[in-house]
């Protein structure tokens, strides 16, 4: 009998585009996912800014109702809580970076001045230490060896900020609220012109100080907590390339621009 010998043929070990389909679905549903996930956070880290700035008001007025005064300014603070060391209460001196109740009383004239015994930093610690905000502060600038929040000269260290250390944490990262009296009255950079402001921003050292916002993102901020405008009422851009031109009759954000180019300041009311 004559047998013919059996031919037997590789089987393919590709994909086939069914499989491929399914895999090329799936990439998209967890990059979509993804995406997702990214834009929901940042939503909520932008809208934690319009409730720790609420907060803020919220327990500086407290202060001020049971204890007369401004924190960080209070000039009778050491008749609450115990005293620190002379040189922490001294500006450009200290440089313990402890957190702690520790601390100075402030000159009473209702100005918060980084350069009159910390209290810019005296702010945050003498609100915790009444309670009113959660956290523990150094109570004076931070250490210059450390980057200085929107970029302060390092000869004074007047904006030298750390979050965590001697401001609170914010849901950024390297961000976080610092506190003093603006009297800028040539209307640069959209000034508040003579107030108590907190500064909202990142740290910096290089010109783009502070800035860790898109303009369309202040914006929507400032449309929801004040007038949408960058140079006008209690919420203002501050940055180049934030806001158009420094005419607080005619500014507008400029939300044709994409590039992260803003920080905010909040003037206490």
């Amino acid at each position: 009998m004559f047998c013919r010998s059996m031919i037997i043929r590789p089987t393919p070990s590709g994909f086939s585009l069914v499989e491929l389909s399914i895999v090329l679905v799936i990439l998209g549903l967890l990059t979509g996912g993804i995406l997702g996930g990214q834009a929901l956070v940042r939503a909520a880290e932008l809208r934690s800014i319009s409730s720790d700035l609420t907060s803020y008001q919220t327990a500086i007025n407290t202060f001020r109702d049971k204890y007369f005064a401004m924190p960080g300014d209070m000039p009778n603070a050491l008749l609450f809580w115990p005293a620190d060391t002379a040189s922490n209460c001294t500006h450009g001196t200290g440089t313990d970076q402890t957190p702690k109740l520790l601390t100075c009383n402030g000159n009473g004239d209702g100005r918060i001045v980084g350069t009159q015994y910390n209290e810019s930093w005296r702010v945050w610690q003498h609100l915790a230490n009444a309670g009113l905000i959660s956290g523990q502060f150094s109570g004076h600038r931070n250490n210059l060896t450390d980057v200085n929040i929107f970029g302060g000269s390092t000869a004074c260290g007047c904006f030298n900020a750390k979050a965590g250390v001697n401001v609170p944490l914010t849901k950024f990262s390297n961000v976080g609220p610092m506190m003093m009296y603006d009297d800028t009255t040539d209307g640069s950079e959209y000034s508040p012109f003579a107030n108590n402001v907190i500064y909202y921003g990142r740290d910096s050292v290089d010109k783009n100080k502070g800035s860790f916002l898109r303009p369309e993102e202040l914006y929507n901020i400032d449309m929801k907590m004040d007038d949408g405008l960058p140079a006008r009422g209690l919420v203002r851009g501050r940055m180049w390339n934030c806001g158009s031109g420094n005419n607080a009759a005619t500014a507008t954000y400029l939300l044709n621009l994409n590039s992260v180019s803003c920080y905010l300041t909040y003037i206490v009311q």
